[in-house]
C-alpha cells in the first residue's frame, strides 16, 4: 500500500474531542496549519453537516469530512485524525477516525477519494488505524497492507 497516502504531518493520532464539531476542527487541523485550507473550509464542512447530515460518515467509525468550497482550499491534501474516545454526529452514528479531504477542484477530489478507497477496502483497516499510537506504527501498517 502507498504510505505516503498520509502525510507525517497531516496526521494526528489519538486526540480528544467531546463533540462531532470539535473532532471536525480537529480533523482541519493539520491542514490549516500547514497552509492547505482556509478557516472558511472548516466553517464550510460544519455547516454542511448542520444543513445535509454527515453524509460523510462512510463506515462504522469512519468519517471523511469534506466540502465543495474549493475557493477556500490552497492546496489539496488529506489529513488523519484518530480519536481516543468516539464521537456521535447528529445522525446517531459514532465515529474514531476522520480522514479530511482538502481538494481544489474536482479531479483532485476524485484522485485523492480514489487513493483513500483502495486502503478502506482493506479488511479491519478501521479498527487497525484505530490502534496506532505513533508515526512509526501508521509507517508499518501502511507498508503491510
Amino acid at each position: 500500500m502507498n504510505n505516503q497516502l498520509f502525510d507525517p504531518q497531516l496526521v494526528s493520532l489519538k486526540q480528544n474531542a467531546y463533540t462531532w464539531e470539535e473532532a471536525i476542527r480537529l480533523s482541519c487541523k493539520k491542514l490549516l496549519e500547514n497552509n492547505y485550507i482556509t478557516t472558511e473550509y472548516i466553517d464550510a464542512i460544519i455547516d454542511v453537516v448542520h444543513e445535509s447530515g454527515p453524509y460523510f460518515i462512510l463506515l462504522d467509525y469512519f468519517a471523511l469530512p469534506h466540502t465543495n468550497k474549493f475557493s477556500a482550499v490552497i492546496k489539496s491534501g488529506l489529513a488523519m485524525t484518530t480519536l481516543e474516545n468516539e464521537v456521535t454526529f447528529p445522525n446517531q452514528k459514532s465515529v474514531k477516525v476522520l480522514c479530511t479531504l482538502a481538494a481544489k477542484d474536482e479531479y483532485e477530489h476524485l484522485t485523492l477519494l480514489q487513493e483513500l478507497a483502495k486502503l478502506l477496502q482493506k479488511p479491519n483497516i478501521i479498527q487497525k488505524l484505530c490502534k496506532v499510537n505513533n508515526q512509526l506504527q501508521l509507517k508499518t501498517l501502511m507498508e503491510e497492507l
